[in-house]
């Protein structure tokens, strides 16, 4: 989403014989789209040549979910004193500026070693959490565990948060096993009923799909181009899910507004892999200034 930025300069005088100038810390406001922005959540400030009378400078660094940098001056002039020896307040200098792109932060990490393991197996617990990423859900730490082994599991919150939107299940026995690795079936589960909150019943062009408790999911993903299979024409519905092929279903399913301009954070994920563009899509990190929150 564009953002028209805003950037009001209130130029604040003294009171006295002595004239106080432009004080940093309060006198830039930054508007978007009639919304105030927050100072060191949104932005941060730097002035130079602020002292003493004449042309400063100021510069806003956008950060959190905003990328960018500007520089803008303005004219640091001396109070005049009113006939009670006060001083006046200045008026304020309005600055349009260009627009400032709000851009969706990476949705997955990888591991400490700065691998992301594409061809592994993710888990549940992973993939669910990276789902609810991508759709920014709001995690639901507080309250009661949606399942009976998530209670006290790191993925807790995201878990609750994605049974709450009801795209995820757990098994008849009240459990989640978040530490199980996700088949290619219940992963086109999810993703499927992220779009449609009621799945008809349509038959798969996969011939190992037919008949399988997913079919109808898969065959809603492929129809919309969510989904493929392998060179032999099967879908493969109870193999685990690689994490590559989840970033580049999630990426499908998903509008997110990508950074023109990433860097892939991880060495074993070459320009040669199929899935190299999905991951970067889905975890690329700052480049040549870009910020993302982290």
């Amino acid at each position: 989403m564009k953002r028209i930025i805003a950037i009001l300069l209130i130029l604040a005088l003294c009171i006295g014989t002595t004239a106080v100038f432009a004080d940093a810390a309060e006198d830039v406001v930054v508007e978007s789209e009639d919304t105030i922005l927050k100072k060191d959540i949104d932005y941060t400030l730097t002035y130079r040549d602020n002292v003493d009378p004449g042309t400063a400078t100021v510069t806003i660094k956008f950060i959190g979910n905003y990328a960018g940098e500007m520089e803008r001056t303005f004219e640091i002039k001396k109070a005049k004193r009113t006939s009670s020896g006060g001083g006046g307040r200045g008026g304020s200098h309005v600055v349009v500026v260009e627009p400032v792109t709000k851009y969706d932060p990476p949705y997955i990490t990888g591991y400490e070693d700065h691998t992301f393991h594409p061809e592994s197996a993710i888990t549940r617990a992973e993939a669910t959490t990276a789902i609810a990423r991508a759709i920014s859900l709001d995690t639901q730490e507080n309250g009661d565990a949606a399942f009976d082994d998530v209670a006290s599991h790191w993925a807790k919150g995201y878990i609750n948060a994605a049974a709450d939107l009801n795209i995820v299940n757990g098994y008849e026995d009240g459990k989640f096993r978040p530490d199980e690795n996700i088949t290619r079936a219940e992963f086109a589960k999810i993703i499927a009923k992220l779009s449609e909150k009621e799945i008809p019943k349509k038959s798969a062009s996969f011939p190992d799909a037919k008949g399988h408790w997913a079919e109808s999911y898969v065959a809603v993903l492929a129809e919309k181009g969510g989904v493929t299979g392998y060179e032999d024409n099967t879908f493969r519905p109870d193999k685990p899910i690689t994490r590559a092929e989840a970033v580049a279903i999630i990426n499908r399913a998903v509008t997110r507004n990508i950074a023109p301009d990433l860097a892939m954070p991880f060495t074993d994920v070459t320009p040669e892999h199929w899935a190299y563009q999905d991951i970067l899509k889905a975890a690329g990190i700052e480049k040549k200034g870009i910020y993302y929150e982290k």
